[in-house]
């Protein structure tokens, strides 16, 4: 399965990932944008590649999700202070029930509402794995769109400023839960 997955959805040179274990990374690794793109791509396909099954998607998502957190590590990229046009807006419903026909052992789980301070007194909120799924996609659909439609650049800064500010959180979230589902099942 390992190599079948790496063969097949491997878009982060080996050579980023050699230079990142031997601690030199912040001087040889680079992720090229092209696979920074292909990474997005691998993702945005679990939406609309209606050939895969439940089990495949569920397989190779975690891959996906640990392919985009490392990817964003080597966004490099010159601003564009051009004046481009937001991405169009998707209809959520649909999106958000394709996502739950795509994934539909995937549920609610508990988070804890701080992590830092009140330690083993933290109040615990709820996750929500479709909707982690939709957030992340959301923004890469507006990534994607902006390499398309505005510039490189654009799209490049739209993904690294979207990963701080709000899906990194999404995705950290249901790689835990991910996670979780696997030891606690057991």
């Amino acid at each position: 399965m390992h190599e079948t997955q790496d063969s097949q959805h491997s878009h982060v040179s080996r050579a980023c990932l050699t230079s990142l274990c031997s601690g030199t990374a912040q001087k040889a690794a680079t992720v090229q944008p092209t696979e920074i793109r292909a990474a997005i791509r691998q993702f945005l396909s679990l939406l609309d590649d209606a050939e895969h099954t439940v089990q495949h998607d569920e397989e190779v998502l975690p891959y996906l999700l640990d392919q985009l957190a490392f990817a964003q590590h080597f966004v490099r990229f010159t601003f564009d202070e051009s004046d481009f046009p937001d991405s169009p807006r998707r209809n959520q419903t649909v999106l958000r029930q394709l996502i739950s026909r795509r994934f539909p052992n995937y549920g609610y789980y508990n988070v804890p509402d701080v992590v830092t301070m009140n330690i083993a007194d933290s109040k615990c909120v709820v996750g929500d794995a479709i909707d982690d799924i939709l957030d992340i996609s959301n923004d890469l659909l507006d990534v994607e769109w902006r390499w398309s439609n505005t510039s490189e650049a654009d799209a490049l800064w739209h993904f690294q400023n979207s990963y701080s500010f709000h899906w990194q959180a999404h995705l950290r979230g249901l790689q835990l839960y991910l996670h979780s589902l696997s030891w606690e099942a057991a």
